[in-house]
């Protein structure tokens, strides 16, 4: 069967769709990626056997007022209905493709199957206002009687979509890497001259706000303890990161590296960042990329008490949480020791959580949705 899986981004660091759709290739699917084209990058490629189709907006620079985000949307839904109504399945990820699938199912192809994957907790974003979540809620709630399965990313936000619109259930499907059988390694110790005996500290992934990288970066500048703190990725605070490591002989930066090296970079840290402020229901009910791949590279998880991560962290022994605010006392007391669990304590029960938080186990789910909609 034929899968159009639609995103409205330019799909160069979209590890789920990517994983997905490499389950589905892996399972007998045809699976298709259409996304948007977005500065120099190809209009049509095949990245790990994955075909992907980038459809050019002539829109694209109608500038960024409201109402020209309207008409772009509008251009991409009427270029990707005409594409994935030749399509068996399609694999709306996000609210903002979901009309399209719907606008197949109206007037395209009456046959055709829906899978909606909520990435988020979609009405309950911190950037939104009142006013457009009740849209949100009015769209999500009418758009999502036409899938034919749907899944998202934690339980919590699952009960939610349950209650909110009276569907089953979503099958749960987080946000893991594929298993790997990692060892620690040296990569940072041995780019940053960083010795043996300094414990290193690690945030990767988007370097932006609402993330604690703020209080991060405070902490290590009124920190006194022997400490290392490595922030690797990119985002509108990478300039104040290297600045701050300009002149702060604890703190390095280090650019963003394919996924098929994270993993040893991430191996070579012993503690291992993952905020998000709580700020909405989202983030509360959130799991983190970053916290699954700590997981997988047996670095210890430090998060702030959100109530998601803080159940998987419960439920395996591991990491621990500073308060919900993150405040910088509390991780100046990490970076000086206090509270910190050892080095290296909590091994085994990383690799214990790792056999079970990983991709291997969360496709088995997703393709389960996908012999659900073959049945009906």
């Amino acid at each position: 069967m034929k899968v159009a899986s639609l995103v409205l981004n330019n799909f160069l660091f979209d590890n789920r769709v990517l994983k997905e759709n490499l389950s589905l290739a892996g399972a007998g699917y045809q699976p298709k990626v259409f996304a948007l084209l977005d500065g120099e990058i190809p209009e049509e490629e095949v990245i790990k056997g994955i075909p992907v189709k980038r459809l050019k907006l002539r829109s694209k620079n109608w500038g960024s007022r409201r109402i020209m985000q309207v008409f772009k949307y509008l251009e991409f839904m009427f270029k990707a209905f005409s594409h994935c109504k030749h399509y068996d399945i399609i694999h709306c990820n996000d609210l903002g493709t979901l009309p399209i699938g719907v606008l197949v199912k109206w007037i395209g192809n009456r046959k055709v199957k829906i899978l909606y994957d909520a990435h988020e907790y979609e009405t309950e974003l911190a950037y939104i206002g009142d006013s457009e979540k009740k849209m949100r809620r009015l769209l999500e709630g009418f758009c999502i009687k036409y899938a034919d399965a749907t899944i998202t990313v934690s339980n919590e936000i699952a009960e939610e979509y349950s209650k909110n619109y009276g569907i089953e259930k979503p099958g749960v499907v987080m946000n893991c890497p594929f298993y790997e059988d990692t060892n620690s390694t040296s990569t940072f110790r041995d780019t940053f001259s960083i010795p043996d005996d300094t414990p290193v500290f690690l945030y990767q992934g988007g370097l932006t706000i609402n993330r604690g990288i703020e209080q991060i970066l405070d902490a290590a500048e009124k920190a006194n303890g022997n400490f290392a703190l490595v922030l690797m990725g990119y985002g509108s605070l990478e300039g104040r990161i290297k600045e701050l490591s300009s002149r702060n002989n604890k703190v390095f930066f280090h650019p963003a590296v394919s996924g098929d090296k994270l993993l040893a970079h991430t191996s070579s840290a012993d503690f291992g960042f993952t905020f998000l402020m709580n700020t909405c229901l989202n983030h509360n009910y959130a799991l983190n990329n970053k916290f699954f791949e700590y997981v997988m590279a047996g670095v210890i998880p430090i998060s702030n008490g959100l109530y998601s991560m803080s159940k998987i962290m419960n439920h395996y022994g591991v990491g621990i949480n500073i308060d919900e605010n993150v405040s910088v006392n509390a991780i100046v007391e990490l970076f000086e020791g206090k509270g910190l669990p050892q080095v290296g304590s909590q091994v085994e029960n990383l690799k214990k959580a790792a056999k079970e938080l990983n991709w291997e186990k969360q496709e088995k789910v997703m393709l389960e949705a996908y012999k659900s909609m073959s049945a009906k």
